[in-house]
């Protein structure tokens, strides 16, 4: 696939607003599970620098991470992270729980051994479940398989 495909126009062919443009699309993560709140602070001034999108976080800290970053970048966190393959009620309060400290977007790993099991609307109706949650709070959601 193509940026061109990506951005689904022309880009710009000057670098410097090329670079811009890619820029605007990346999360800039760090889930590292040793990662302390002065490291995420670093890994979110590293994305409002570059123009990322967003700043993706271990959920623990979106509620301290979310306020001091407020309006300089998206607040980005995971659920079900890095298996997805919990107890729904757990992954439904963890999204639920992003959205009240203040994230903008949530990428929830879809429990993959219902679908490989065959159990489709279990996993049909959790990622529902997650995804009117995600409305109610205007929140954006991405699902992700962690291979």
């Amino acid at each position: 696939m193509s940026l061109k495909n990506i951005f689904k126009r022309e880009l710009p062919s000057d670098p410097h607003q090329l670079i811009k443009e890619i820029s605007s699309i990346i999360d800039h993560t760090n889930l590292k599970p040793e990662a302390t709140l002065k490291d995420l602070e670093s890994t979110c001034l590293e994305a409002v620098e570059h123009g990322f999108y967003a700043c993706c976080i271990p959920n623990f800290y979106v509620e301290n991470i979310a306020k001091q970053f407020a309006g300089q970048v998206k607040i980005a966190t995971v659920a079900g992270f890095p298996h997805g393959n919990m107890a729904s009620t757990v992954k439904v309060k963890e999204v639920e729980t992003a959205y009240v400290n203040g994230a903008d977007e949530v990428d929830v790993v879809a429990n993959i051994s219902l679908f490989k099991s065959g159990l489709y609307s279990q996993a049909i109706e959790e990622v529902e479940r997650i995804l009117d949650i995600s409305k109610s709070y205007g929140g954006v959601l991405k699902v992700i398989i962690e291979t």
